[in-house]
């Protein structure tokens, strides 16, 4: 690994092969070009909180000002072009000609270049991430959803509990409460949720993994199709999945699948507890 900068940073985006980092306590802007051996340079000093890049212009969250007022700082010129009014701002991210910013529960967005704010969705948001058009969001009620920047088309990704969301391109990346904190990733033009079990490397999917032996069946076949028509009180189980639990999921044609959770090896006579998913043909 290299040291791309010798003091303690605060906020840091990349952005076109170079990372802008806005320091903790006097919050100065340096820029680090990755392609080059230059070391980085200070464009900005005493800038203040680094909140996004777009369009040639750093956003900067006035040291001196307060939470209501954001500078645009241009790169090139090395000046400030324009002091944006508002707020208070509060989780602020740039993409295109807006900011965005939260207000409560609430998303807001504002013209970069000046104006009012408007609400940006008609509900209620946890956390929140924009970049190329699109606009990903987690509800207080579970669920992570996407729109286009103007909150419109709003579909449903997954039914995880995410948090620390971030887009990057087409790839949605988040932590998974639902499986211990751990990263996944949607793909948004393919539709594709998975797991992280490596920098780059994923589980193809879901983290459980379909058991070929046919000693599960042999076992629990009996039971699980005795059962199969019971409905549990519980919709929803949120804590960590326990040791050699055993999924059964009954399907559409009533044959049964068996899996197990990918970190969890065990034997057919191991199993500590079992989980029968039926299919149920009434509609929500």
């Amino acid at each position: 690994l290299d040291r791309l900068l010798d003091v303690p940073v605060a906020h840091a985006h990349l952005h076109d092969h170079t990372v802008y980092v806005s320091t903790e306590g006097q919050g100065d802007l340096y820029a680090i070009e990755l392609s080059q051996e230059a070391g980085p340079t200070l464009l900005y000093a005493n800038g203040g909180q680094l909140v996004g890049i777009s369009g040639g212009m750093a956003f900067m969250l006035g040291s001196t000002e307060g939470s209501s007022v954001i500078r645009r700082f241009d790169l090139q010129r090395r000046m400030v072009a324009q002091r944006i009014v508002g707020g208070p701002y509060h989780d602020i991210q740039v993409s295109g000609s807006w900011l965005y910013y939260k207000d409560g529960l609430r998303l807001m967005r504002q013209p970069i270049a000046g104006g009012n704010a408007v609400l940006a969705l008609h509900r209620d948001i946890m956390e929140y991430a924009v970049s190329d058009g699109y606009l990903a969001f987690t509800s207080p009620k579970g669920g992570i959803f996407l729109s286009k920047l103007d909150g419109t088309g709003i579909v449903q990704l997954a039914s995880d509990e995410g948090k620390g969301l971030q887009l990057i391109g087409s790839r949605l990346f988040y932590r998974n409460s639902h499986d211990g904190d751990s990263i996944y990733v949607i793909d948004l033009v393919e539709g594709k949720r998975t797991a992280l079990v490596g920098e780059t490397l994923t589980d193809g999917g879901m983290r459980f993994e379909l058991l070929q032996d046919r000693a599960y069946e042999e076992q629990y076949g009996t039971f699980v199709r005795s059962v199969a028509s019971k409905h549990s009180a519980k919709e929803q189980y949120l804590l960590p999945v326990p040791p050699n639990m055993l999924f059964a999921e009954v399907t559409e044609d009533a044959s049964i699948r068996y899996y197990r959770y990918v970190e969890d090896e065990f034997d057919p006579e191991e199993v500590k507890s079992l989980v029968v998913i039926s299919f149920d043909p009434m509609p929500l």
